[in-house]
């Protein structure tokens, strides 16, 4: 089972390094770091799924136009993963996030939690659909994942 444990680089996170049980599926190299707790279940989920047959962590990035602060930026995808679906292959470009960050936040006041939030929404869009127009482009599927999707298996 997966143990994380705390790093003050990051905040509020669990952290680690995952250990998987199939190494033969995952390609990418080095040590296997998870930054959340959320980030450490899909890794967990894709290492003992029998319809993945590859995955990677953090493989690369893509530039972005983050609207929250006006200038180009680096998203890294968290993981790829290539599935099976019947008899052929499907790729996707996974993210991970929580379901508080991938709902547009509301408030009925000017509060800094809420710009901060709203922010954060609006980067994750920038990212997201930048992610999807890429992941068209190299036949891949761009899908997010929250807790929820652990919560249906």
């Amino acid at each position: 089972m997966i143990k994380p444990t705390f790093n003050p680089r990051y905040k509020h996170a669990k952290s680690g390094i995952f250990k998987p049980q199939h190494p033969e599926k995952y390609k990418g190299y080095g040590q296997i770091i998870f930054k959340s707790f959320l980030e450490a279940k899909m890794m967990y989920y894709l290492d003992n799924d029998p319809k993945c047959v590859a995955w990677w962590a953090e493989p690369f990035s893509i530039k972005y136009f983050d609207k929250s602060t006006n200038r180009w930026r680096q998203y890294y995808i968290d993981f790829v993963a290539e599935m099976m679906d019947g008899t052929s292959k499907v790729k996707y470009w996974i993210e991970t996030k929580t379901v508080g960050e991938t709902q547009k936040p509301t408030g009925g006041r000017n509060t800094m939690a809420l710009l901060e939030n709203t922010k954060t929404y609006v980067k994750n869009l920038c990212k997201w659909n930048a992610a999807q127009k890429v992941a068209k482009q190299h036949g891949a599927k761009f899908i997010v994942v929250t807790e929820e999707f652990f919560k249906k298996k």
